[in-house]
């Protein structure tokens, strides 16, 4: 009672310091979010000691050291040093130059030394005891974006790893109040430019706070095309920005000489080659401003022209985000304007300043957003993993109530039409608990035996296999679905042959869901490299580039009356887990191309895993126990046994452990999930009981799903069993195991 109400304890300390640190972390970040400058952070150091010392973190001094680059690397340090009685602090702020703090700044590493006395490698401890006017043992500095945090303390080993990364923490909240700073600064020395002009000053102010408030790219783009021509400061902008190694056009628009109306001209997505002649590339190459009067062979002369540049100014102007050009915005007027167009252009400066900050805030945005979409992405599959792993059981129980059965049949009755129908059944049987296993693994993650698979037989298979589906319902609705099968001449390719059935299946499927009016559908392969290419084109509506995008989702779907949205997402698993890639091309109204890049198999040829030896002499006498929750797997299980094994059939662990106390049996069958003691439970205090018995877990869950601990037993058997003699030969195993433990003693 005592070590629960310890760890009880334990729990509410360790809940009540995350609450404290969460608490903490809140406060800083609110506090940093409203600097304005950087002495603001005096009221941050206050927040911080007052803060760590709810903690529980104890230090007798603190610093906040600030690096300003500005001033050489000159430091603002705001000490803290708790008095002598303990009943306060004592406050320091001056400015020093200090190497150390510097280098350590300029590391980004955390450097924490806990026992100078013992050890004192850099040779700080008796400067540290000066400015301090105490001795030190433990010294930890954490940096920040725009400098550290300092702790001393007078004993040894004072900081855990816990408390140093609740400070990591602390550093990064931090340092995110610095660099809003610098944004701040940053806009308000642009506002003050923009100031200083007469009457632009009202236009470039309203266009900068209205680019800075918005976060998506277009609007950004729009507004700035917009209401640089609204506001009278151009009639003509054209905005192109870099894209890789293009600088691409994205607006351009223009006010018209005779009626002064705004025109959107059509030249967007004009792309040109940053390595290429054309003047936007070359501003983007050279960085600079540059006017050009009359006609340069360097404009595109298919929206241009020496006629109408004649007595014409353009005017180039690159915008950066440091020493990058990340776009380029061109203006032009007539040669009578050029020193008013000059005048405002430098005027602009500030503007192309807070328009490099709005796309860069716009690019961060975005990024996040990816991000968190991922992480959206990440956790449906996790949601979709446990369902996928819980829906596997329970199919697979009942898939042994089929499977079994018909085996059964097929090895009792005689060779005629009621055998092949047995075995038709036992058949589908395995593909179901195949497509089953498949897919908790494609969802979950989950490894596959992989060997050499013969890509062509298997392409021939399925369209022989799915002709009702293509052809047959098609023609009945009055339509056409033609298949065309290229070369499959290929090296063999590492898959499993299965899998390989269902990813096209799947593919073959979706091609035919995507033609509801006929169309055709082509399967063709090559080898590339160390990988084979195969191609499954349709000629179908096609998708939208967010219907692509998110293809692969698990459940989604287009289709409005069927589908689960399972189909592409497990064939992108099992593609995955195979090493390969899948990728998709299509164009609303032409059709869809899927490509499968398989990794060769480099081993020898041969998909067949090696058969059991029948000359194995299985053992035909014994006792055996059957315990599961499930009737239908221990009925089966009893008929398949008891022919060759006395069989005793439990259903509940007491039940169980008190026929082993009382009766001696060789081998246990045990399902892993039972509703009142899990099985590796049970197995053990089976054990404990007759450490003779041969223990054999049965499940329908994945052998690799986390805790399921397999240790207890001795053997495996996969719900449902594939084959009728594996589970009597495990039986078989268990038995003779059995007697060989009774023997030794």
């Amino acid at each position: 009672m005592g070590e629960k109400g310890s760890a009880a304890e334990d729990e509410t300390l360790l809940s009540a310091t995350a609450d404290t640190e969460a608490a903490l972390l809140s406060q800083l970040r609110q506090r940093v979010w409203e600097m304005r400058h950087p002495e603001d952070i005096e009221t941050v150091a206050e927040l911080l000691r007052d803060g760590l010392d709810r903690l529980g973190i104890s230090f007798l001094d603190y610093g906040l050291n600030v690096i300003d680059e500005s001033e050489q690397l000159s430091v603002l340090r705001i000490v803290h040093s708790r008095c002598a009685d303990g009943t306060g602090w004592s406050i320091r702020r001056f400015r020093q130059r200090s190497k150390n703090i510097t280098a350590m700044w300029r590391s980004g590493r955390v450097y924490y030394r806990p026992n100078l006395e013992a050890e004192d490698i850099d040779g700080v401890k008796q400067a540290i005891r000066d400015d301090v006017q105490h001795a030190v043992q433990s010294v930890l500095d954490v940096p920040f974006s725009h400098g550290t945090l300092a702790f001393n303390s007078d004993k040894a080993d004072a900081f855990s790893p816990q408390e140093i990364e609740i400070l990591i923490r602390v550093s990064q909240v931090i340092s995110e109040g610095f660099r809003r700073t610098e944004d701040l600064e940053r806009l308000r020395a642009a506002n003050e430019q923009l100031r200083e002009k007469e009457r632009l000053l009202t236009a470039f102010q309203r266009i900068g706070e209205s680019l800075l408030a918005s976060l998506d790219r277009d609007e950004i783009l729009d507004k700035l095309a917009e209401e640089v021509v609204d506001a009278g400061i151009f009639r003509s902008l054209m905005v192109a920005l870099v894209d890789g190694e293009y600088i691409e056009v994205v607006r351009s628009l223009y006010v018209d000489a005779d009626d002064d109306k705004k025109v959107i001209e059509n030249k967007l997505g004009l792309r040109y080659a940053l390595s290429g002649d054309n003047i936007s590339a070359y501003i983007v190459r050279k960085g600079e401003f540059e006017v050009i009067e009359g006609w340069d062979k360097r404009f595109d002369d298919t929206v241009s022209s020496p006629e109408r540049m004649a007595n014409h100014v353009a005017y180039f102007l690159p915008v950066k985000k440091g020493d990058e050009v990340i776009a380029v915005l061109a203006t032009g007027s007539d040669l009578e304007d050029k020193n008013k167009i000059l005048t405002r252009i430098h005027a602009m400066q500030p503007l192309l300043n807070q328009v490099a900050i709005a796309l860069e805030h716009a690019r961060l945005y975005k990024e996040r957003q990816e991000q968190s979409r991922q992480l959206v992405h990440l956790e449906r599959l996790r949601a979709v993993g446990e369902m996928a792993a819980g829906i596997s059981h329970n199919l697979n129980n009942i898939l042994v109530g089929i499977l079994g059965p018909s085996q059964s049949l097929c090895e009792e009755l005689p060779a005629g039409p009621w055998r092949e129908e047995a075995g038709d059944i036992a058949t589908a049987a395995k593909r179901a608990a195949d497509i089953v296993r498949r897919l908790n693994e494609s969802v979950r993650g989950l490894q596959e035996q992989v060997l050499a698979v013969d890509v062509e037989p298997v392409v021939h298979a399925v369209v022989r296999n799915t002709r009702p589906r293509w052809k047959d319902i098609p023609e009945a609705r009055g339509h056409q679905v033609g298949i065309h099968i290229g070369s499959l001449e290929l090296p063999f390719i590492r898959a499993s042959e299965s899998g390989l059935y269902n990813v096209v299946v799947n593919l073959i499927f979706n091609a035919v869901d995507a033609m509801p009016n006929g169309g055709s559908l082509s399967i063709e392969g090559r080898c590339v490299g160390d990988e084979v290419e195969l191609k499954v084109s349709d000629t179908g509506t096609g998708m939208d580039e967010e219907t692509r995008r998110r293809i692969f989702e698990p459940f989604f779907t287009t289709k409005a009356d069927v589908g689960t949205g399972l189909g592409l997402s497990t064939v992108y698993g099992t593609i995955e887990n195979w090493g390969g890639r899948i990728e998709v091309e299509s164009l609303v109204g032409t059709g869809t191309t899927f490509t499968l890049r398989l990794p060769i198999w480099g081993g020898e040829e041969g998909g067949v895993v090696a058969e059991e030896d029948d000359s194995v002499q299985m053992l035909t006498d014994g006792r055996v126990l059957l315990i599961d929750d499930d009737e239908m797997v221990l009925s089966v299980l009893e008929r398949i046994l008891r022919k060759r094994y006395e069989v005793k059939v439990c259903r509940g662990a007491d039940e169980i452990l008190k026929v082993v106390e009382s009766e001696s049996y060789d081998v246990a069958l045990i399902d892993w999930g039972m509703p009142d003691m899990l099985g590796d439970e049970l197995a053990e205090k089976i054990r404990a009981i007759d450490p003779r018995i041969a223990l054999v877990l049965m499940s329908g869950w994945s052998i690799g799903d986390e805790g399921m601990p397999t240790s207890a037993f001795d053997s495996y058997l996969a719900k449902p069993f594939g084959q009728l003699d594996l589970v009597r030969k495990t039986v078989s195993d268990g038995v003779s195991l059995s007697r060989r433990r009774a023997q030794k003693g």
